[in-house]
């Protein structure tokens, strides 16, 4: 989940049948941003509410009432958000807690 894409080439993957290397991908970079929203592994970020939008998945982050805040999550999240993107096919908005839209490797502005 940190490093790159799993691929066809990666020789245990590769055997695998095609809709079991579909399913390791996805779940790879859901894991990948999961990684990124536990930057500072601390709990800050209790759990994530996803709405698919025509141009975007968003993604709202609910901050555990203990963390004072989300923003080194936020900055994680959106570092490792772009294979999530990529499998998706569109950009990840990711919203903090107060509504602020965070941005994502593919989505700039």
């Amino acid at each position: 989940h940190r490093g790159a894409a799993p691929r066809r080439r990666h020789r245990e993957f590769g055997f695998l049948d095609r809709d079991v290397r579909r399913r390791i991908r996805r779940l790879a970079a859901i894991l990948r941003l999961a990684d990124g929203l536990d930057r500072g592994h601390a709990g800050a970020v209790s759990r994530v509410k996803v709405r698919w939008l025509r141009r975007a998945v968003r993604v709202t982050l609910v901050k555990n009432p203990h963390a004072t805040s989300v923003r080194l999550e936020m900055w994680g999240g959106a570092r490792k958000a772009g294979l999530l993107e990529k499998l998706v096919g569109r950009p990840l908005e990711l919203v903090a807690p107060d509504g602020t839209v965070g941005v994502t490797s593919e989505n700039p502005g």
